[in-house]
């Protein structure tokens, strides 16, 4: 190889190595997202305002991958806190494949509506 292939080569291998180290990161914060909502949404009691508000906002800062504000974004920005709106928001996020909002749309499923309406002001518009 001639010197400016392998320069070239070197920061293409730099650059999928940085992009692989992005994603494993992100699965990892994924993974320990998901871990952290099953344990509240295993629980026999309900999980309180002051232990999801939290997760609502890591599930924001992890990047939804659904369109329109992520699979809950019905329920936390536009209000709709009746079961049947969550019920939809997890199958939403069930098709899109988005194991992080399907565990928040669960956990959320486990709120009682004055509380998914308390979380919806608390949170806003992320």
């Amino acid at each position: 190889m001639t010197e400016n292939m392998t320069q070239w080569h070197d920061r293409v291998h730099r650059e999928d190595l940085a992009e692989a180290a992005l994603d494993l990161g992100w699965c990892l914060r994924s993974a320990f997202f998901i871990t952290d909502c099953w344990a509240l949404i295993d629980r026999e009691e309900r999980p309180t305002v002051p232990e999801v508000l939290p997760l609502l906002e890591r599930y924001y800062a992890l990047g939804p991958k659904t369109s329109n504000g992520g699979a809950v974004h019905i329920v936390t920005e536009d209000e709709n806190v009746e079961d049947s709106s969550v019920d939809f928001c997890i199958q939403s996020a069930l098709e899109y494949g988005d194991r992080a909002g399907e565990a928040i749309a669960t956990l959320l499923r486990r709120c009682s509506r004055t509380q998914r309406k308390k979380l919806a002001r608390l949170h806003g518009y992320p």
